[in-house]
């Protein structure tokens, strides 16, 4: 029989500038019994006025007295369900449970915790523009096999486009094979249940309706991503789809962590959004929270930096130099180009700020100039800033652009060498055109060059191909910048 119902208040105030008010309602038993029945989260600005309501009806029950084995406050969770209190201003029924069997695509659990778990959140680009492998597989070449038994990379496929999520497991599959078998690869997905109604959403920062819904999903998909890996590892560090580590990352970042002689919430290796931020992952499910219940008001990297201050953590502690480096031009967010490179990152040669963001014509690359490291030859000719060095050049050695139909273009510019590296430019070359073989075989001299080339008239119709060709001997490497073919 119910003895009476007790109302408990909590008011917090959340460095975000929004009051928190907390409305506990609780069943006691005469038997010591407690039941809390309902719980309504109501949020106000620092005016007062009122943003949103959030009601959630759980079921939770605890003993209390002399004879419990429980603290006072301990409570038994079972089943919990969220309803919907409507009103005038957006309103959330939300909360994100993730069962990791259920949402495991590739890959495999392991039964031991690993050091590190490195989380990647991927949707698909406009253009069909991917970056994802390239990230892969820059984490796992600059790891030694010891060191991937002590981390996982945890890729998120972000969207409901299962067509998409079926072409990029084929890929995974083809690329990473071993290390899906051995659980160092695990993707995941999520269902649309994780998001709520965003009709409904309030515009900050002035921005548009568009951006506000891509960046509240964002926060919504870091907050499945976080849930499902709170327990795989210690540590956990967030990178993006279009990013690469510096050289001896894992290591550096074991290092950095054991050198930090106070507690800290957040470590970051990246001067750049939300990229290279690491956490305990025993915060997870917290962060995970947090994030869903501001998920609209500001972007992700603008709540950690408050949580920081919540936590009590009030200086930023980060590694320099970074450890990754953004390397991606198209955003996930529609007709969005995101020319930004981290101007500390530790391999400064990795990546080069293009003049231009355009699409080239699609292309095959082949050359016979021999690859150093990671640079391979198509990176000048995509769309993003990656580049192409090579070493060992030797006269006749060719770079060739073979087209999939022939094009017409209007202008033609090629870049050589690097800031870091300014003498590895072209000193001797030449730009040739084929315009009747599609196998490139005849080709025509257009012009000598040296460093940089640049022709917008008399460019002939029907190009089949392009070549650049290196006219003398240089005992200097090469570094092929950017390739950029208007048509």
């Amino acid at each position: 029989m119910r003895f009476k119902r007790l109302h408990v208040y909590v008011i917090s105030l959340i460095i975000t500038g929004c009051i928190v008010i907390n409305v506990v309602i609780i069943d006691k038993h005469t038997d010591g019994t407690e039941m809390e029945k309902d719980r309504v989260a109501t949020l106000y600005d620092r005016k007062g006025h009122h943003l949103r309501q959030i009601r959630l009806l759980q079921e939770r029950e605890t003993t209390v007295g002399p004879e419990s084995d429980q603290p006072p406050h301990g409570v038994q969770q079972n089943k919990i369900s969220d309803t919907l209190v409507r009103n005038e201003k957006p309103s959330i029924e939300h909360r994100i449970d993730v069962i990791p069997e259920q949402a495991l695509l590739r890959g495999k659990l392991r039964k031991l915790k690993s050091y590190l778990t490195i989380g990647i959140p991927s949707v698909k680009r406009q253009g069909d523009m991917v970056y994802l492998y390239d990230t892969v597989n820059s984490l796992l070449r600059a790891s030694s096999d010891a060191e991937k038994n002590d981390f996982v990379i945890v890729i998120y496929l972000a969207q409901q486009d299962q067509e998409w999520i079926q072409e990029v497991l084929l890929k995974i599959d083809e690329l990473f094979p071993t290390e899906i078998e051995s659980g160092v690869i695990q993707v995941i997905s999520s269902s649309a249940k994780i998001y709520y109604d965003f009709t409904y959403l309030i515009r900050t920062f002035n921005d548009s309706a568009e951006r506000v819904h891509w960046r509240t999903k964002q926060n919504l998909d870091y907050a499945f991503l976080f849930k499902y890996c709170e327990n795989l590892s210690t540590y956990y560090i967030n990178i993006e789809d279009d990013v690469i580590p510096a050289k001896g990352f894992f290591n550096s970042i074991k290092s950095f962590i054991g050198r930090q002689s106070v507690d800290w919430f957040c470590l970051d290796f990246s001067s750049i959004g939300f990229i290279g931020k690491l956490f305990h992952s025993s915060d997870l499910d917290l962060i995970s929270h947090y994030l869903i219940l501001f998920s609209y008001f500001q972007p992700a990297d603008n709540l950690i930096d408050y949580m920081k201050k919540i936590t009590t953590q009030f200086k930023d502690i980060r590694h320099k130099p970074s450890l990754f480096q953004h390397r991606g031009v198209v955003s996930s967010l529609r007709d969005k180009k995101q020319l930004i490179i981290d101007k500390s990152f530790k391999d400064q040669i990795a990546v080069s700020q293009k003049k231009y963001v355009i699409e080239n014509p699609k292309a095959s690359i082949e050359t016979d100039m021999i690859a150093y490291d990671h640079y391979v030859p198509n990176s000048p000719y995509l769309v993003g800033n990656d580049l192409f060095w090579a070493y060992n050049i030797t006269k006749g050695n060719y770079y060739k652009i073979i087209f999939e139909k022939p094009v017409n273009l209007t202008k033609i510019y090629i870049n050589t060498g690097h800031e870091k590296k300014p003498h590895d430019i072209l000193h001797h070359g030449e730009v040739k055109i084929g315009t009747s073989d599609l196998k490139c075989n005849r080709t025509e001299s257009v012009a000598d060059f040296h460093e940089k080339f640049t022709l917008d008239e008399s460019i002939p119709n029907n190009i089949t191909c392009l070549v650049i060709e290196v006219k003398e001997d240089q005992k200097e490497w090469l570094i092929i910048r950017e390739i950029a073919l208007f048509h």
